[in-house]
């Protein structure tokens, strides 16, 4: 990340991670039971950890007087254009407030194009949730209400990061996606997520959640629709 991140001229603070394995965290941190009934798994110790790695990178942001913040987790991997989209963003401060860099699919159906940026390269709003948050970019405006609501943790991050609704954020995704994941080993406990995951039976309410999600998306869509 040293590499990249100096590859584009970028000062950069590395926050280290929280081990959730070793970290002690409290009611107010995670809410289990919220997370059993949402996610239908087991705690899974390095999700904990995560979630929690990236409150305090914003945290971390509201500490000082920077407009934006661009968080990175360490295995992002910019294309060559990532520095340029960053510099086009700083100067269109009023037309966002949490911008991601990388999806688990860009485009597809329901993505509106809401403002261009330069090349092929637009700020989509999306009637369907895009999950990932390896890299994004927040304002301040994102990082109090991120601050104020985060915690305790009922879903994994990236999960959590598609409630506009709920901080009352302009969130958009950028296609192309500029970044991409390096899949290596992850502390968060591999890629097999089956051995934390509850049998279907036990899952219905899962299905619950993510329909109530997707109906407050829906309900609250317009918003990201609004003139820029």
């Amino acid at each position: 990340m040293e590499s990249r991140l100096s590859s584009i001229g970028a000062d950069y603070t590395r926050l280290p991670a929280v081990d959730g394995k070793a970290y002690n965290f409290t009611g107010s941190e995670f809410n289990e039971k919220l997370y059993r009934r949402y996610v239908g798994k087991k705690k899974n110790t390095g999700e904990i950890g995560c979630y929690l790695s990236h409150y305090n990178a914003i945290n971390l942001f509201l500490e000082n007087q920077k407009k934006y913040a661009i968080i990175l987790e360490d295995d992002a991997v910019f294309n060559p254009d990532f520095a340029n989209i960053l510099n086009k963003l700083a100067i269109m401060p009023d037309d966002w407030d949490f911008v991601k860099f990388n999806t688990a699919r860009d485009g597809g159906f329901g993505n509106v194009a809401v403002k261009n940026l330069f090349g092929n390269y637009k700020l989509y709003a999306s009637f369907f949730p895009k999950t990932y948050s390896a890299a994004y970019m927040i304002n301040r405006k994102a990082g109090l209400a991120l601050k104020s609501k985060l915690l305790p943790m009922t879903v994994p991050f990236d999960h959590e990061m598609i409630k506009f609704w709920k901080y009352d954020i302009k969130q958009y995704s950028v296609f192309p996606s500029p970044v991409s994941v390096e899949y290596l080993d992850t502390n968060i406990g591999g890629y097999d997520t089956n051995v934390f995951k509850f049998p279907p039976y036990k899952r219905i309410s899962v299905l619950l959640y993510r329909i109530y999600t997707q109906i407050k998306r829906a309900l609250n869509f317009y918003k990201l629709l609004k003139k820029h």
